[in-house]
């Protein structure tokens, strides 16, 4: 909520990708210093292979970068309380995306999740 709040009063006046680029280099700022001290010691243990650097780079390209940059032309499009809405789709189309890649498995249980959340998007809409 605050994100979204700090985001309306300025997605006006700079372009998405641009804040974007900015709260990811803050954040990793931010957040390097606080990895280093608390897990540290934990990153020579670890095994770097060229398999988990192409996953984190998708998770940061794809999975962060990319949907902060969509939520912020909704912001700027449809407004905070609209964009904030859609928010809620995100379950829905990760569970697409298991299921495509096979990670997944589909029970009525989850169709009836995905309703609950299309149905409540449809009727925040109106």
């Amino acid at each position: 909520v605050l994100y979204t709040l700090l985001l309306v009063k300025v997605v006006d006046h700079y372009r998405p990708a641009t804040i974007t680029v900015y709260q990811n280099l803050f954040g990793f700022l931010y957040y390097l210093p606080l990895m280093l001290l608390c897990d540290g010691k934990a990153l020579p243990q670890l095994s770097y292979s060229t398999s988990m650097i192409l996953m984190i780079l998708v998770l940061g390209i794809f999975c962060s970068t990319l949907a902060y940059i969509f939520y912020n032309v909704g912001i700027r499009k449809l407004g905070a309380s609209a964009a904030c809405i859609f928010t809620n789709v995100i379950p829905v189309f990760s569970l697409i995306a298991a299921l495509i890649i096979g990670q997944e498995q589909f029970f009525w249980t989850k169709a009836l999740g995905v309703a609950i959340v299309v149905t409540g998007v449809i009727i925040a809409q109106r």
